[in-house]
């Protein structure tokens, strides 16, 4: 296996390589993100996103084989959100303010990211960081809820480190089992 040359890392000017070390380097940086959305730091995680961060939920359809075939894609894909940076502190503000009635008593999280698979991004200063996740949420005495499915990240380089440019949420359900989207993914 060929050892390919990456961006630059932004910190310390120095080629990054595909490789164990990077692999590591970048589920570390995963679970790390996973441990501050678990204890709900999210200001933190904010921290964590570039000014210019697109955080896509896609609302998944299913069609049999035969339907597939005659009908055409649809040409605006349908979001359970589509937010950008301001929109994202938005939320958290909502959250903190204590006038959001569905995080009140607060959601109990844990994430739990796998099968991480890194490749270049489309410039110098970018990763294409592809991971499955499963979300457990509960709160009060409800039934806990089971979110599955696969994110699709583009890290990028920073002095302080990679920063998460973009994030597209694909769930493996077509129909959300919740009333309670207060969280991230």
């Amino acid at each position: 296996m060929s050892i390919e040359t990456l961006p630059v890392r932004a910190s310390d000017q120095r080629p990054v390589a595909f490789g164990p070390q990077l692999q590591w380097e970048i589920e570390q940086f995963l679970y790390a993100e996973a441990h501050l959305l678990d204890t709900r730091r999210y200001e933190e995680w904010l921290e964590l996103l570039t000014a210019d961060i697109r955080y896509v939920m896609r609302v998944v359809t299913d069609r049999i084989r035969r339907d597939a075939i005659r009908f055409k894609p649809q040409a605006i894909e349908l979001k359970h959100f589509d937010d950008g940076r301001e929109n994202l502190e938005h939320r958290v503000q909502r959250i903190r303010s204590g006038m959001a009635w569905s995080d009140d008593p607060p959601v109990r999280g844990t994430h739990y990211v796998a099968n991480v698979r890194v490749s270049a991004g489309d410039t110098a200063q970018e990763l294409r960081v592809s991971s499955n996740f499963l979300v457990h949420v509960s709160r009060t005495d409800e039934p806990a809820t089971v979110f599955s499915g696969a994110r699709d990240d583009v890290l990028r380089a920073a002095d302080a480190g990679w920063r998460i440019a973009s994030r597209t949420i694909s769930l493996d359900e077509s129909v959300l089992n919740s009333t309670n989207l207060t969280f991230f993914f």
